[in-house]
């Protein structure tokens, strides 16, 4: 699923549910900091880039479970034997479809083209040639069509109209049965789970057997038998989001974040990072990648512009033929009674009168992402200036490991309790506001040198960044910050609490959003940063970096105005 695909999905997922916290994370979606478990065959199933209207009909399933369906409960009643719990949550996924409102007439058309693109891909795939899965395929089709009320796939209709006749007899009951409960979740449950045991049964009853078949043919109908009833347990429950959490001893210190000293910190510049024949290599680098991803940068311009602009007021035009009458050129009407041109107007125009400050985290596990990192940067910085638009790029890390010198005199000193952070902090300016992008090319390019991403301590550099950005004269500032995890810096860790930097962060964040007068969000490289950045958004790292990648960045600027 694409990067914009996946958002408006999601987006789709919390209108149609009322649940804000939702979000997929690849193709699984998300609640909170767990990922729900909606294990029905046909919504697991699909390709890379499903098609429009599967892809709708994805979205509405998933909204349809959380507004009708409880996990608990589903749990509690489940199987534990593959074939019976393959079939139990394909149960429970038509009975939540089969609630669709009366009034929702879109979204039963995308439930029901969903399923019909997955039985068709399942149907297609081969599956259907084995006993077992044409016999698994038949009570989903006549299952959800005894549910919802409509007619089983017409495709393979008539392949499976002999499966149904023999199978009516033994489950058609059942099925009926379901119907009826379909409004009741835990008595459907219980419901459902003896029917899709009943089933299972069925399938193991020595009556399937077949002609004997050649040793390579049983194995492949054996291994994709396997491969249908292979579930996802590894996701149930798991947190996806990063989660910190509060910090017991900035707690006791009323909130009061230590710093033990800043003696060893210090700011410097991109370009002080490298010899400059180093860094013209990897600028040469740098623009080969960007030339190879082929993005448009005065589109990219146009569509910052666009996001960011708002109307300005650009000055008088005299001597117009429409508009306001000017007092001043009465005189010539009397003059010259056949004189148009009498009106005067005050052009609007769309201006940008914002500064955008691009926050990197460059700690160790950013290093895999320096390129990446460093092409968005880039043409971000480049589009910003077409649009005019001054921006900034800055950069935080640690001047060593574990602690450096901070460390070593805070050892010196008997190890006092509760230091605070205990390292070297760096900041880095690779562009200032006041430097066009084509000036600070060299500077850019330094965040392709390994060497300096370290650890990151995320708490100052946001106050850093953000103490600049005010500085700057604008009448809107933008913060974007993007990282790929924690803060995260062992030895303040270890001297004082796990999650000392993290609460510390949470803070610095409240205290921006609190000011309002700086829009501050979160772009998540490959992690969310929900729980950090109430405005944020993920990258897909899976995904090659195209002018499509920025939209949602640019969507998330144009949605924060203090």
């Amino acid at each position: 699923m694409s990067s914009m695909l996946r958002d408006l999905s999601a987006a789709t997922v919390r209108s149609l549910s009322g649940q804000s916290g939702v979000f997929f994370r690849g193709d699984r979606l998300v609640l909170g900091e767990k990922v729900m478990a909606f294990r029905a065959a046909h919504l697991m199933a699909g390709s890379d880039e499903p098609a429009q209207t599967p892809a709708r009909g994805l979205a509405d399933a998933h909204a349809m479970r959380l507004l009708f369906s409880d996990l608990a409960i589903h749990a509690q009643s489940r199987p534990t034997k593959a074939v019976s719990a393959w079939l139990m949550d394909a149960f429970e996924q038509f009975r939540v479809e089969s609630l669709v409102p009366a009034g929702w007439p879109g979204s039963r058309a995308n439930l029901q083209a969903c399923f019909e693109a997955w039985s068709l891909g399942f149907f297609d795939s081969g599956l259907c040639e084995t006993q077992r899965g044409l016999v698994l395929y038949t009570v989903v089709q006549m299952v959800r069509s005894r549910l919802t009320g409509e007619p089983v796939v017409s495709a393979t209709e008539d392949f499976i109209e002999g499966t149904r006749a023999k199978l009516s007899p033994i489950l058609g009951g059942p099925i009926a049965h379901l119907r009826k409960l379909k409004n009741d979740q835990a008595a459907f449950a219980l419901a459902a789970a003896k029917l899709a045991m009943l089933a299972s049964e069925w399938l193991d009853d020595d009556g399937l057997a077949e002609p004997a078949k050649n040793a390579d043919r049983v194995a492949e109908e054996a291994r994709q038998f396997t491969l249908l009833l292979q579930l996802d347990e590894a996701a149930d429950d798991k947190p996806i989001s990063l989660i910190g959490g509060r910090s017991a001893w900035l707690d006791a210190q009323a909130g009061q974040y230590q710093v033990y000293t800043r003696e060893f910190d210090r700011e410097v510049s991109g370009q002080d990072l490298a010899r400059e024949a180093q860094l013209r290599e990897w600028r040469a680098q740098l623009d080969q990648t960007i030339a190879g991803l082929g993005i448009n940068v005065n589109r990219l311009a146009r569509a910052l512009l666009t996001r960011l602009a708002v109307p300005v007021a650009h000055g008088w035009q005299d001597a117009q033929e429409l508009g306001r009458i000017d007092a001043r050129r009465l005189a010539q009407l009397i003059a010259s009674p056949q004189e148009r041109h009498l009106f005067r107007n005050e052009p609007i125009v769309p201006r940008a009168q914002c500064v955008v400050s691009l926050l990197i985290d460059c700690s160790g596990s950013m290093r895999q992402h320096q390129i990446r990192m460093a092409c968005i940067a880039d043409l971000l910085a480049r589009a910003l200036d077409l649009a005019g638009i001054p921006s900034e790029i800055l950069g935080f890390t640690t001047g060593t490991w574990n602690g450096g010198r901070a460390l070593q005199r805070w050892r010196a000193a008997g190890e006092p309790a509760r230091p605070g952070r205990l390292n070297e902090q760096t900041h880095i300016v690779f562009k200032d506001a006041s430097t066009p992008w084509r000036r600070a090319r060299l500077s850019i390019a330094a965040l392709l040198k390994n060497e300096m991403y370290r650890e990151g301590v995320d708490g100052e550099a946001v106050l850093w960044a953000a103490g600049r950005s005010r500085a700057l004269q604008a009448e809107r500032r933008m913060l974007w910050v993007f990282s790929d995890g924690c803060p995260m810096d062992g030895a303040t860790s270890a001297a004082n609490d796990e999650h000392y930097l993290d609460h510390h962060l949470q803070q610095v964040v409240a205290q921006i959003l609190g000011s309002g007068d700086i829009a501050l969000g979160g772009v998540g490289l490959g992690q969310d940063l929900s729980f950090y950045y109430p405005r944020h958004h993920m990258l897909n790292l899976e995904e090659e970096l195209h002018l499509h990648s920025f939209l949602p960045m640019i969507q998330l600027a144009g949605s924060a105005r203090p």
